[in-house]
């Protein structure tokens, strides 16, 4: 009876032990860090949504939509003098910031009015991807693949060496990567730190509505895939481990509530908070529209389905869509918003906004 009591004291304090080491619980890591708010978004989808009005790309440029109700007018020209507006643009602080190429020529990084007023030539590279904006500068990446930033007003240029391993993804004031050492890290801009969120290698992340998730493949087998979800809750700086579950392929999305795979005559469906996979079969493999400049929810389509997952829930739900009415080809489907509407792109290029039923 003494052993067994003392075994359940030590088991108690173990415990205890642990809540106190993680602050928040077994299972959970609270994260030491500083919280900002960021006035914009980036996306790489060609379309943006900021302050209720939306910001699409297509063979004109980028086209600025008032409201879903009222006709758009072109902010960022494509032309033969211009060069092409690219689809990877971000929108913060009352200004656009974009990139045109050529062929054959590197790449140049504008800024603009929301108007498309007062365009401003910022920085030519070889390559260049935005990232972001944050208190008066645009983060980006180059051929380099180290997190960067310059001020647009000033012309001060930035480089951060202790944040290397594209691509990067904004949340706030943190811009979010896998590290060369393949751990999955957060570049403070407002104490210049980066924090790691995993300790181990991640094979797959994404951020969400609310932070990011990340899955770990446990297997040490190539082409098995035994993986432990968690999620980084940005707000209460927690990082919470979810579940364990196993795939037969490598997951394409992790959010909060989901990990999805598409097969060609099927999709996964993984709770991450239980670990139970399910499988919905269909004709035609299908796409994900995942774009969290525009929404928090992931969208699956086919050729005549759209699912929704939700950022509260791992339960598909159907939503209903007029594909035909329209002539919309749903590889060419680039945003769905507000449950209603469809943004695609058509053969020649240019966009469409139309209600999905």
């Amino acid at each position: 009876m003494r052993i067994g009591k003392v075994k359940k004291i030590l088991s108690i304090f173990l415990c205890s032990a642990i809540f106190i080491l993680s602050l928040s619980g077994c299972g959970e890591t609270e994260i030491t860090m500083t919280t900002g708010t960021a006035n914009g978004k980036a996306t790489t989808n060609g379309v943006l949504e900021y302050q209720q009005a939306y910001y699409i790309v297509d063979v004109n440029g980028i086209n600025y939509k008032r409201n879903i109700n009222e006709d758009s007018i072109v902010v960022a020209h494509s032309s033969k003098a211009n060069g092409t507006v690219k689809n990877n643009f971000a929108v913060g602080d009352d200004k656009i910031y974009f990139i045109t190429t050529k062929k054959g020529q590197a790449k140049t990084l504008y800024q603009c009015d929301l108007t498309g007023r007062n365009r401003k030539k910022i920085i030519v590279r070889d390559e260049i991807t935005i990232v972001g904006v944050y208190k008066g500068s645009v983060y980006y990446y180059d051929e380099q693949n180290f997190l960067k930033c310059i001020n647009a007003e000033t012309g001060l240029k930035t480089e951060f060496s202790t944040a290397q391993g594209a691509p990067f993804y904004q949340y706030n004031n943190c811009f979010i990567h896998k590290a060369s050492d393949g751990l999955l890290e957060a570049y403070n801009c407002d104490d210049s730190s980066s924090i790691a969120l995993s300790e181990m290698p991640v094979a797959a992340f994404n951020t969400t509505g609310n932070g990011v998730a990340f899955a770990v493949n446990n297997s040490e087998t190539e082409d098995s895939f035994n993986y432990t979800f968690s999620h980084f809750d940005y707000k209460n700086k927690i990082i919470s481990e979810m579940s364990d579950a196993d795939s037969s392929k490598a997951v394409d999305i992790v959010t909060e509530t989901v990990a999805l795979t598409s097969f060609k005559d099927h999709l996964q469906i993984c709770d991450v908070k239980n670990g139970k996979n399910t499988d919905l079969s269909f004709k035609t493999e299908g796409k994900f529209v995942y774009n969290t400049a525009v929404s928090p929810n992931v969208y699956y389509v086919n050729d005549n389905t759209c699912l929704k997952f939700s950022a509260e829930s791992a339960e598909s739900q159907i939503i209903k869509v007029d594909y035909k009415k329209f002539g919309i080809d749903y590889n060419k489907i680039i945003g769905v918003v507000n449950d209603r509407y469809i943004v695609s792109l058509d053969e020649d290029g240019y966009y469409s906004f139309e209600a999905m039923f």
